[in-house]
């Protein structure tokens, strides 16, 4: 198997287990879907928090692993550093998410919301909220370099796919000044939903070899 290849299968892998969180609707997770962040499935006060912890670290580590695949190689242009540094970053900040969840779910618990208003929170909790924001940075990345590979149909999907990373992250940050209970889960869940379908198209394509840095 090629490298190529090799990162195909590994960005489809990534795409699968970063959707682990819809078996929340399967699950009795005790979370309102509609307004809860995903994260919050894996807060150290969550019944099933080691099972989407350990999903969200396969998927970061398959993207980092793919990133690196794909680097060796590739062309020093603007749009392999953006695609592939994106990516890489984008894995390893979902790694970092996954290793450094939050203390308590929210929006589940009132208590939990006074102890993160007033401070008191975990420095690994701190963590996954930076981490977090760098996961979006790092998927934005990603898909405005991966497009400059591809043409047509799939580039104009590409472009889309980055209107709703970027739109939706900024309504994240817009609602969450008005705190828990505002459909700002159900927003994340969209991007969420975006992401994934984009890991494992990309994932396919390489696997036939009709997309990504070529090498040199």
């Amino acid at each position: 198997m090629s490298r190529r290849a090799a990162a195909g299968v590994l960005l489809v892998l990534a795409g699968v287990a970063y959707s682990a969180w819809l078996l929340a609707y399967v699950l009795p997770v005790g979370l309102s879907l509609v307004h809860a962040y995903v994260s919050e499935l894996a807060a150290g006060d969550q019944p099933f928090r080691l099972l989407f912890r350990t999903t969200d670290q396969i998927a970061g580590a398959a993207m980092v692993a793919a990133a690196v695949l794909l680097a060796i190689r590739a062309p020093r242009r603007t749009a392999s550093f953006f695609a592939l540094g994106g990516l890489f970053l984008f894995g390893l900040s979902v790694v970092v998410d996954a290793s450094s969840s939050l203390d308590c779910a929210s929006a589940a618990s009132e208590a939990c919301r006074i102890r993160e208003d007033a401070g008191e929170v975990s420095v690994a909790d701190t963590v996954h909220t930076v981490s977090s924001v760098v996961t979006n940075f790092g998927m934005f990345a990603a898909v405005l370099g991966v497009q400059r590979f591809v043409t047509g149909a799939a580039r104009a999907l590409l472009f889309a796919a980055a209107g709703v990373i970027a739109a939706t992250g900024l309504a994240i940050v817009w609602l969450e000044e008005f705190g828990p209970g505002h459909y700002a889960g159900l927003v994340l869940q969209v991007q969420l939903v975006v992401v994934a379908a984009v890991l494992v198209m990309a994932g396919i394509r390489l696997a036939a070899r009709k997309c990504g840095p070529p090498a040199s």
